[in-house]
C-alpha cells in the first residue's frame, strides 16, 4: 500500500507527444468501462437502468471521437488547452488536460480527461495530476480550476476534496443520469486563497 512520502520517481509527468495517442485513448476507454459495473449495481435499484449503460459508452465514444481523436490538434493548436500524461516505464498510466472555462468575469481552467489506469491507483498519480494541472493554471494567472464529475465517482471526489476544491452550483442535467439517481458535481479550486 503506497504511503504519503513514499518515492514517486520513477513516475514522471510529462507532456503528450503524438506516439501517446493510442495509449490516452485506450486508457480513457477502459476508466469509462470501469464505471459501467458500479452504476449499473446502482442502477439495478432504479426504473430504466438501461439508460445509464447507454450514457456511459455513448460518454466513451464521444470522448475518443472529439477531443481524444486528435490529441495533439484539440489540445496543443488551441490557446489555454494542454494535455499530460503521466508515464512509468514508457507505459503511459495517466492523463489529465486542461481548457478553458467558460465563467463570466474570470479566467479559469477546467480540468477534464482525469483517468488513472486501475493498476496504478492509490499511488498518489491523480494527486500528481491534478497538482500539475493547478501549477499551470497559476502559472497562466487563472483565478480557479474548476471540474465537474458525477456522483458515482465517489474515490474522485474524495481526492478532489481532499485536495482543497470546494462544491459549487452546476447547471448541468443530464436526462439519463436524472432517471437512474446520479447527479453531476461542480468542485472549484480557488488558486488565490491556496498561495
Amino acid at each position: 500500500m503506497w504511503r504519503e512520502g513514499d518515492n514517486m520517481s520513477a513516475y514522471k509527468v510529462r507532456l503528450y507527444k503524438e506516439s501517446d495517442l493510442h495509449s490516452a485513448q485506450e486508457l480513457f476507454i477502459s476508466g469509462c468501462r470501469e464505471h459501467i459495473s458500479p452504476c449499473f449495481y446502482h442502477a439495478l435499484k432504479q426504473p430504466r437502468c438501461w439508460l445509464l449503460l447507454l450514457f456511459f459508452l455513448y460518454h466513451a465514444r464521444r470522448g475518443v471521437a472529439i477531443d481524444l481523436k486528435d490529441i495533439r490538434k484539440y489540445y496543443f493548436e488551441r490557446e489555454g488547452y494542454c494535455f499530460w500524461v503521466v508515464e512509468l516505464e514508457g507505459e503511459v498510466v495517466g492523463t489529465v488536460a486542461a481548457i478553458p472555462a467558460i465563467t463570466p468575469h474570470e479566467k479559469n481552467v477546467e480540468l477534464k480527461r482525469m483517468m488513472v489506469s486501475s493498476h496504478h491507483r492509490g499511488k498518489g498519480i491523480a494527486k500528481l495530476l491534478c497538482r500539475t494541472l493547478i501549477d499551470y493554471a497559476r502559472r497562466r494567472g487563472c483565478n480557479a480550476v474548476v471540474l465537474t464529475t458525477t456522483s458515482i465517482q465517489i474515490s474522485g471526489v474524495q481526492l478532489y476534496t481532499k485536495l482543497g476544491f470546494k462544491p459549487t452550483e452546476t447547471d448541468l442535467y443530464n436526462p439519463f443520469l436524472g432517471l437512474v439517481g446520479i447527479s453531476w458535481l461542480g468542485f472549484r479550486y480557488d488558486i488565490s486563497s491556496s498561495g
